[in-house]
């Protein structure tokens, strides 16, 4: 394989019936088809601990009480409502990360060692 699409045909291909769908992030030449915020820093000294999380696996927010979250361990089971932010940010959205690419010392290292044995 000599790049994201192809092996994303790939895995796309490996089942009958859709079951594997591959979504490409980005591609080989830098562009973003899903681009990554910065929401640590967005929501840094607002949150509140969420004692248990790791045992819940369902969460609902609402845009109505935008500082509380609903929780819930089966789907149809009973909820657990905490208050998860403290205050609200300033901006109305986290900056967005833009994607680091690959260090100098590993694109030498592919185009070297790897692009030898990738056809053109």
């Amino acid at each position: 394989m000599s790049s994201l699409q192809e092996m994303a045909d790939c895995v796309s291909a490996s089942t009958r019936r859709d079951i594997n769908m591959a979504q490409l992030v980005g591609d080989e030449d830098g562009q973003v088809f899903v681009p990554t915020y910065d929401w640590h820093q967005f929501f840094k000294g607002l949150g509140r601990p969420f004692a248990g999380i790791k045992g819940l696996q369902h969460f609902y927010f609402d845009r109505e009480r935008p500082s509380y979250c609903t929780a819930q361990v089966k789907i149809d089971g009973i909820s657990t409502e905490k208050v998860v932010l403290t205050g609200l940010p300033d901006q109305p959205a986290p900056p967005e990360i833009p994607p680091p690419g690959l260090p100098r010392e590993r694109r030498e290292y592919l185009f070297q060692h790897v692009r030898l044995v990738i056809p053109s």
